[in-house]
């Protein structure tokens, strides 16, 4: 049968080749239980028998989209296909045997000995050939590269064993970066939450101004959507200068250099609604990430109510000192005699 007729890859799914070899096996089996003198399918497998024996059995094992091997009994590997020296760079010479193999592709000692209990936990618990061992573990290529490499293991008669590799460190990058993604929507939907709940005014800006405002900035300076807030200038929110005479302009721009280089920034802040009215303010400058860039959160606290009461307690202040300063005077003074 033609090579090109037994091997067309891109038809064939990792399962189905899987399992080509594992119908090979069995045709060793059922000759080796016609025969006289019985062909054990260790031989079968042998790295001699590889070369000569059946054609569609050398052309999965030589040309599977996965790496393959056969290590004997004594632990020393008896082949290993093109693939596996593809998938990982190692070819028969570099590994020999498996402590050779747990060397390399296991530098770190205590992750080695982890690894190396469990393959021999699985082989105490192998009853028959049937069984098949699933791990993952990441691996060292040749190269230096770490990859994650799912081992799938067959132990075959006298002590020979029968592994195939499957790279799924793509796969494995892929599911992380989702996992963050989600993670990240997850990260946004709560931080929306918040945002559109907060009593404060919330405001997020970059470089092209202000892009995005909470329910709370629209009712704070009077605006009705969020289209009166979006690419303005924070500073546009304010009178021509503030309570110490600075250009409100060039004072917010100070602000702002200093909020993203100290990443966060406080202060008190005069600010006019839409109506012309002049109110004070707190003001909290935070740098954000949000959605891969850098964005500044502005957090604005209507403090007039807090100003009144200030003011009140100064005006009540001064009056307890005319009030205790009146008295103090009058204990000093003499005495007036009452004449009659």
């Amino acid at each position: 049968m033609p090579l090109d007729g037994l091997m067309k890859d891109e038809y064939k799914t990792k399962r189905q080749l899987i399992q080509e070899l594992v119908a090979v096996r069995q045709r060793f089996q059922e000759r080796a239980a016609s025969e006289d003198e019985p062909i054990l399918l260790p031989e079968a497998l042998s790295a001699e028998a590889l070369k000569v024996s059946d054609e569609r059995f050398r052309a999965l094992v030589e040309h599977a989209p996965f790496g393959l091997s056969i290590m004997n009994a004594d632990r020393s590997f008896e082949y290993v296909n093109p693939q596996f020296t593809e998938m990982l760079g190692y070819t028969l010479e570099d590994i020999p045997d498996k402590e050779t193999w747990f060397r390399k592709a296991y530098p770190d000692e205590e992750y080695r000995e982890m690894v190396k209990g469990i393959w021999d936990e699985d082989t105490r618990q192998a009853s028959d050939a049937k069984d098949v061992f699933t791990r993952t573990f990441r691996v060292r290529a040749k190269r230096g590269e770490e990859k994650v490499i799912r081992f799938n293991k067959v132990q075959l008669p006298e002590g020979k064993q029968f592994y195939w590799y499957e790279d799924i460190t793509a796969k494995m990058e892929a599911e992380e970066t989702l996992r963050q993604s989600e993670d990240l929507k997850e990260a946004y939907r709560k931080y929306r939450t918040l945002f559109e709940a907060s009593h404060d005014a919330i405001m997020l800006s970059d470089k092209g101004g202000i892009f995005d405002g909470n329910a709370a900035a629209l009712a704070m300076f009077g605006f009705v959507s969020k289209e009166e807030l979006v690419g303005r200038h924070p500073a546009e929110f304010s009178p021509p200068t503030q309570a110490d005479g600075r250009d409100s302009y060039q004072a917010a721009n100070a602000h702002t250099a200093e909020g993203i280089r100290k990443g966060s920034h406080s202060f008190e802040w005069l600010m006019k609604r839409k109506d012309g009215t002049v109110f004070p303010s707190e003001v909290v400058l935070r740098m954000l990430a949000l959605g891969g860039r850098k964005v500044l959160q502005i957090i604005v606290r209507d403090i007039t109510e807090r100003k009144l009461m200030e003011e009140a307690l100064v005006n009540g202040s001064e009056k307890i000192k005319l009030f205790a300063y009146s008295v103090s005077h009058d204990l000093k003074s003499p005495a007036v005699a009452v004449q009659g």
